[in-house]
């Protein structure tokens, strides 16, 4: 049976414990869930999850995390029923928001996008899937906006919405496809339920600072540092990390890594070379230019050594 209209279907934005326990026993009543979320990463050091979206095959929800991010354990109720199937579509940073931000966990899941990959789809993305299962063409233009936002406006709702709305069809149509080329002991939507669960075994681990942390940003770059611009990035990026927990920003915010990797490069000999090697300027490089300055004339008078990463 093919989903319904998002038009023709009851959406419910919930932001009190009273309208969440609703929610609940509603709930109790499904063995398909659909669950997805909508995260903000740039002005937080962390990240917070925003919002949540439920479906089942006759109601969408909405729950507002932001005002009930104390409140949101009961969902533990269904999230970790056995019997109760969770369809996500590509699980493994919701796993993380789930436990860093709410406290739930989750047991018994489907995720969709190891669905697409065990059954060869030649795209993995769940606009990929509800194109080819529900001819549903999505618009994406709202996959980065800032999901802070209160009182949500309604192309957001929508747009939130139809991430659950055709998931437990699209798991439904997909398992059958499991089932059918998968031989007698069910070895394909085995292969999808182990992924799957493995993915909600995962335990949310703290972003802990490393004294060596800029190496892995330094070896992804592909760049040939000499000992002088090192010890700039390695300065630069302690200050990063330092002050982005402090200000609760993201790195990104801070310093983004192509312009802290071009300073290290340079070296500006002059507080305005620090300016130029960053379009635009960060307000926070701004704020700081002295103490950046002072880390690039430290290593500009550093002697030259033998690098060994």
């Amino acid at each position: 049976q093919k989903p319904r209209l998002v038009e023709d279907t009851p959406l419910t934005f919930v932001s009190t414990v009273i309208e969440l326990s609703s929610v609940i026993d509603k709930l109790r009543k499904e063995h398909i869930v659909a669950v997805d979320l909508e995260h903000h990463s740039y002005r937080s050091f962390q990240g917070i999850t925003c919002l949540m979206q439920i479906s089942t095959a006759t109601d969408d929800f909405l729950i507002d995390t932001l005002a009930l991010r104390n409140d949101l354990s009961p969902l533990n109720e269904i999230f970790t029923h056995p019997a109760v199937v969770k369809v996500f579509h590509g699980a493994d940073s919701d796993i993380d928001w789930l436990q860093r931000d709410l406290g739930l966990y989750v047991v018994n899941m489907f995720d969709t996008g190891q669905a697409a990959r065990v059954l060869n789809h030649s795209r993995f993305s769940l606009a990929h899937l509800m194109e080819h299962y529900c001819d549903v063409i999505t618009d994406k233009q709202y996959q980065l906006a800032d999901w802070r936002i209160r009182p949500l406006p309604a192309e957001l709702m929508k747009y939130a919405r139809e991430d659950t709305h055709y998931l437990t069809y699209i798991y439904q149509r997909m398992k059958q496809e499991l089932l059918a080329r998968g031989n007698d002991q069910k070895n394909l939507l085995l292969s999808v339920l182990q992924r799957s669960t493995e993915i909600c075994a995962k335990v949310y681990k703290k972003q802990v600072f490393k004294e060596d942390s800029y190496l892995e940003l330094y070896r992804k770059s592909k760049k040939v540092f000499n000992s002088r611009q090192l010890q700039a990035l390695q300065k630069l990026y302690q200050w990063r990390d330092k002050l982005a927990r402090q200000e609760d920003e993201s790195t990104g915010y801070v310093l983004p890594n192509h312009m802290i990797l071009q300073i290290a490069d340079i070296l500006p000999r002059e507080q305005q070379g620090i300016f130029a090697c960053c379009n635009p300027i960060p307000p926070l490089v701004r704020q700081f230019l002295p103490e950046i300055h002072s880390f690039i004339l430290e290593a500009r008078e550093a002697p030259l050594l033998k690098v060994c990463t």
